[in-house]
């Protein structure tokens, strides 16, 4: 984590800080590591995605303070994905130069991603939990 310099992996997957607080971090597994370890203080889920009732969460979209300071207002992420995952979701997108908005079929979900470049390579990427509707948000 370093103010000084970032890469796009570094901002989506292990997350990065600024002086307002925590940027990126959209990757569960490195969350929930940083969770653990106490760094991050959970507020609350703002919206969550299944597809059946009975499901697990597949996509949710948090609050959180980080060591203390403000957080995102909203990070969004898949659940329970491997990194090679979404890694591959969002290099897709990108290599098929859908820069912005791409949307995806995944089994039963319907995914919206964001891809920005920086220059020739990823600048970050991200799911949209819009496309998550208001019945989701209340589960």
């Amino acid at each position: 984590f370093s103010d000084q310099d970032s890469s796009s992996f570094e901002h989506v997957f292990v997350g990065e800080t600024k002086q307002e607080g925590m940027i990126g971090l959209h990757n569960w597994l490195q969350y929930y590591l940083q969770e653990k370890a106490g760094n991050i203080d959970y507020q609350g889920y703002k919206r969550r995605c299944t597809v059946l009732d009975d499901e697990v969460d597949r996509i949710i979209c948090t609050k959180f303070l980080w060591r203390g300071r403000k957080g995102k207002a909203a990070c969004s992420m898949f659940l329970g994905s491997s990194p090679e995952f979404d890694i591959a979701v969002f290099s897709t997108c990108f290599l098929m130069g859908k820069i912005g908005h791409c949307d995806y079929q995944i089994g039963e979900y319907e995914v919206e991603v964001v891809v920005y470049s920086f220059g020739s390579v990823i600048g970050t990427a991200y799911i949209v939990p819009a496309r998550m509707d208001e019945d989701d948000a209340k589960k």
